[in-house]
Parts: C-alpha cells; sequence; structure tokens
C-alpha cells in the first residue's frame, strides 16, 4: 500500500469514527446505539490492521520500538511454566506468545517457549501473521 492511498484509509476510517461516535452518542435508540458502537468498534479493527501492516512499524514506530534485548540465556527464562510468560523468538525479533492459544502451557506442537524458533518457524509457516496477535518485546542479541 503506497503512501496516498494509506493516507486516504487513515482519513476514511477517522471520519467513519467521528460520525458513528456523533450518532451514538445522540442516539436514542439502545438498539441503534449499539449498531454504532459496533461499527466504531469495527473501524478500530480497521485502524489497527492498518498500523499493523505498515513496513518497518516495529523497527520505527517509537512506542513499538524496544530497548530490552535479550541474550539466549535471558529468553530461555520465559519459557511459560510455573507463571512464567512464553518468548519465543524469530528472526531476531522477541515475541511474547503466552496469551496464544498455540503455546499453552509454554509449548508448541513439542517446541518449548524461550528459544529461538527462526529454522522451525521458517520450515513451518510462509510468512509472519500468525504472530499478527503477539506483542513485540524485544530483540535477540
Amino acid at each position: 500500500m503506497n503512501d496516498i492511498s494509506l493516507n486516504e484509509n487513515l482519513k476514511k476510517s477517522k471520519e467513519k469514527i467521528i460520525f458513528y461516535k456523533y450518532m451514538y452518542l445522540s442516539s436514542f435508540s439502545p438498539y441503534f446505539s449499539q449498531i454504532y458502537l459496533n461499527n466504531i468498534i469495527f473501524e478500530l479493527n480497521n485502524l489497527e490492521n492498518l498500523l499493523d501492516n505498515l513496513p518497518g512499524r516495529y523497527e520505527n514506530s517509537k512506542e513499538n520500538r524496544q530497548d530490552k534485548f535479550f541474550t539466549i540465556e535471558e529468553l530461555q527464562l520465559y519459557d511459560g511454566i510455573n507463571s512464567n510468560k512464553a518468548y519465543i523468538a524469530i528472526d531476531g525479533i522477541v515475541y511474547d506468545v503466552t496469551d496464544l492459544a498455540s503455546f499453552a502451557g509454554g509449548t508448541h506442537f513439542g517446541y518449548k517457549a524461550g528459544n529461538d524458533f527462526t529454522k522451525e518457524f521458517s520450515k513451518c509457516h510462509s510468512d509472519k501473521s500468525v504472530l499478527s496477535n503477539a506483542t513485540k518485546v524485544g530483540l535477540l542479541k
């Protein structure tokens, strides 16, 4: 997506949110209020998806730039066992997969959290979209 279409999509979503917010606040019907609220949530999700898919979002975005660097030994502490968070590294980026159902108990198809899964990941997945719900928490040294 180029910058012009991105800006247009962001502007359209903002306008829709403002409109739905106005309609929500001025509606006397619980039914229509719920419809407008659902539309606001839908547009917020659209905005989130637009922002999540920006190229270089992690590297260039101030709120996503992490000062935390993990050694492999530090990463291994985040194994998802005994109330520990579950972190994995893919291509040098450390992700928190604690809340992902696919990493329940700190394991995913026999692979244990707390490790660098770059090689394993590339064998099973063609892109990183499966990590879209995982939070980027740092970088692997």
